[in-house]
């Protein structure tokens, strides 16, 4: 039965989907439909370079910041439990009680953010998230084994976990217009998926060498401080709601 769904649903993808918005006769938003030159139309059209993209100011530290929440926050998911298993000397049992709450947690974190950010600023939102996470994992590497202090982690993850990714694919659209905010947002992308790539390899060489992820996670706890700082310096439309 589940095939079933999985196959009927690809042939609804294959037959609605389409590689580019023209293909459905669509323009970018405040784009007059058909006007320019020809020679207009086809740079319009043409996908940016990454040269062109990395000079679009804000791109940087836009980019820098994801990277840094790539780096960070896949740390924690990746060893949080063996963390509380092997070295808090926490039950299986409790450990994925704790890591359940974190995910609980995040199911609505991201829409929470995203509704401040629109309030209070993008800018000074990611800012608190990171800090919130540096916050986070400073108590985990801090190694408390019972208490209200052995959850406060898993609750302040799961509180700003799903956050930056809305928040990131925002700010592509405040640093840049309609026709390049979707190669900027694949550029932080990919940076992004470096973080992620770098980040579980480097917690386990500290392991390797010191014998534990506290330091582990005291490296991703300053590398969330460097995200709010790349953060900070973002110069974004001041999108707030009146």
């Amino acid at each position: 039965m589940l095939g079933a769904i999985v196959i009927l649903l690809a042939l609804l993808a294959w037959l609605v989907l389409r590689n580019h918005p023209a293909d459905k006769g669509l323009d970018p938003v405040g784009e007059i439909s058909g006007g320019g030159l020809p020679g207009e139309q086809e740079s319009m059209t043409k996908a940016p370079a990454v040269r062109d993209i990395i000079k679009i100011r804000g791109v940087f530290p836009l980019a820098a910041m994801y990277f840094c929440f790539g780096f960070s926050y896949i740390i924690t998911a990746t060893y949080m439990v063996s963390f509380l298993v092997d070295e808090l000397e926490c039950s299986q049992d409790l450990a994925g009680r704790i890591w359940g709450t974190a995910g609980m947690l995040g199911i609505g974190s991201g829409l929470i953010w995203g509704m401040l950010s629109d309030r209070l600023g993008r800018r000074s939102i990611l800012v608190t998230v990171f800090l919130i996470q540096a916050g986070c994992y400073f108590i985990l590497q801090a190694g408390f084994s019972e208490g209200f202090l052995l959850w406060l982690p898993a609750i302040l993850y799961g509180l700003t976990s799903c956050s930056i990714p809305g928040l990131a694919a925002s700010c592509c659209g405040d640093i840049s217009d309609a026709r390049r905010a979707p190669a900027v947002l694949g550029f932080i992308t990919f940076v992004f998926g470096l973080g992620q790539v770098l980040g579980p390899a480097t917690a386990g060489y500290i392991k390797e060498l010191s014998g534990s992820f506290a330091w582990a996670f005291m490296l991703t706890a300053a590398v969330a401080v460097f995200g709010a700082l790349f953060s900070s310096r973002l110069e974004l439309k001041d999108l707030r709601a009146p």
